[in-house]
């Protein structure tokens, strides 16, 4: 024998025990959406920032083949300090 609930709220026919099932999408639409719309924003951004590149030859900030990253790194890590200038005032 089954029993039934007849509470207030919506839950009237619903077999005791069972979990509310469009009430929770109800109750909880809002939230939903508005993680949705923020991981959205998120994705928007992380998408249209592109690569910061040096590109100039033997920056120390570029990595590629003409670049001088792999050297600043190894003198760093002998103790000598490397200050950048990207200017004639620096």
């Amino acid at each position: 024998m089954t029993t039934t609930s007849t509470l207030s709220g919506g839950t009237a026919g619903r077999v005791a025990g069972d979990p509310p099932r469009a009430g929770a999408w109800r109750r909880h639409r809002w939230s939903l959406l508005l993680l949705v719309a923020l991981l959205a924003a998120i994705a928007v951004v992380v998408l249209t920032q592109g690569p910061v590149e040096r590109s100039a030859d033997l920056d120390p900030d570029n990595p590629g083949p003409d670049g001088a990253q792999a050297v600043a790194r190894v003198l760093a890590d002998e103790g000598v300090n490397i200050e950048i200038a990207r200017s004639a005032d620096d």
